[in-house]
């Protein structure tokens, strides 16, 4: 590692050297990563995320069309369509 320090590896807090960081992670994340060793961190942490993120969304709308469903059924609307989803 030689050169100025450019900022701190979001994944492992470490200092980054002008010789060791990621470009392609700055320019669409705005964060610094190193290039070896943080790179594959970084990408895996963003996968978990957005599929906890995704999982959480589909929560919510199973949530409301289990909600849908049952106030179709208690009002009796013949030819809507009823899913028999259980709780």
């Amino acid at each position: 590692m030689s050169g100025c320090i450019v900022g701190q590896c979001e994944v492992c807090g470490d200092h980054i050297f002008e010789t060791d960081w990621d470009g392609p992670i700055m320019e669409e994340y705005y964060m610094f990563v190193h290039e070896k060793g943080c790179k594959k961190k970084f990408h895996d942490n963003r996968i978990i995320k957005q599929l906890k993120e995704d999982i959480n969304r589909l929560r919510v709308e199973n949530h409301e069309l289990k909600s849908e469903n049952k106030w179709l059924k208690k009002n009796g609307h013949v030819g809507q369509i009823s899913l028999d989803l259980e709780d």
